[in-house]
């Protein structure tokens, strides 16, 4: 397969994955994550299932497939915004805020935390 043939290939691979991703970004998390590390493959709410911070992945689980994540914040209409939307196929680093919603990401090596972003305070969040 010549060099365009594989750009196209890894595109259209690209297009149905950000479809997959997308559609997940709606839906509701059946995934956890333990604290430090997000699995490469999952829809997470933050920060009950993952914690603010930055957060870095060595890439793509497959050379076929390109890593995809995305954050997005759902507004006071209940409406899901999409902060930040990535598809690599090189490592990436991403920071996932406190204000975020959800965090989703697919065909990634597991995400590892190098640093915290703000600090969450639990009493803040249920009004005491």
């Amino acid at each position: 397969m010549n060099k365009v043939g594989k750009m196209r290939k890894v595109s259209l691979l690209a297009s149905a994955a950000a479809v997959a991703v997308g559609v997940a970004m709606i839906g509701t998390s059946a995934a956890s994550a333990a604290p430090g590390t997000i699995p490469g493959h999952g829809l997470f709410d933050v920060p009950w299932e993952v914690l603010p911070g930055t957060y870095t992945t060595s890439g793509p689980v497959s050379a076929d497939m390109p890593c995809i994540y995305g954050r997005a914040k759902v507004d006071g209409d209940g409406e899901l915004n999409v902060l930040e939307f990535e598809s690599t196929l090189e490592p990436a680093t991403v920071t996932i805020l406190l204000t975020d919603s959800r965090f989703t990401t697919a065909y990634c090596a597991d995400w590892k935390r190098v640093s915290s972003v703000g600090s969450l305070d639990l009493g803040s969040l249920f009004g005491s």
